[in-house]
């Protein structure tokens, strides 16, 4: 099983970094076989890797489409550590997506936060703090801050 998830990653990896190199002719429908490869992956961090290494190479009308779906996967991960990693790895594509999509991406995501525990929504909120930044503009982050403080010192 080990041994299938890490040729998996390797996969991942392959796919995402060949694409950019590929003549125009064969790009398409590399392109499309390497999103159903994507797609297909079990494991969650694999797919999430896959799919945000092949954004930039799609086509516009894929890319929000697709870039949701990597964000789905890199919220799946239990492993705060792994998740924020995922997470921060996505930010350079999520901030250039519409004010709209993304708020609908972050609400989303932020629900999905929630219902972790503390630590781990604040690591959540770490990663995706360019984020909230895009949404709100630097001058929400101090609010932001003084939301964190005084959620620090709710007692439960």
């Amino acid at each position: 099983m080990s041994r299938a998830i890490d040729e998996e990653r390797y996969r991942a990896g392959a796919l995402s970094t060949l694409v950019p190199h590929l003549p125009e002719t064969l790009k398409e429908e590399v392109l499309s076989e390497a999103l159903t490869a994507a797609r297909a992956f079990d494991e969650e961090y694999a797919r999430a890797r896959a799919l945000s290494g092949l954004v930039p190479h799609l086509p516009e009308t894929l890319k929000e489409e697709v870039l949701a779906e990597a964000l789905t996967a890199a919220r799946a991960f239990e492993n705060g550590a792994v998740r924020a990693r995922a997470l921060s790895g996505l930010i350079p594509l999520l901030v250039t997506l519409s004010s709209h999509t993304l708020f609908q991406l972050w609400r989303t995501t932020l629900r999905l936060a929630a219902r972790r525990t503390r630590a781990k929504l604040l690591s959540d909120i770490r990663s995706l703090a360019p984020v909230i930044a895009a949404l709100g503009g630097q001058e929400i982050m101090p609010e932001v801050f003084h939301s964190i403080q005084e959620v620090g010192t709710w007692q439960f």
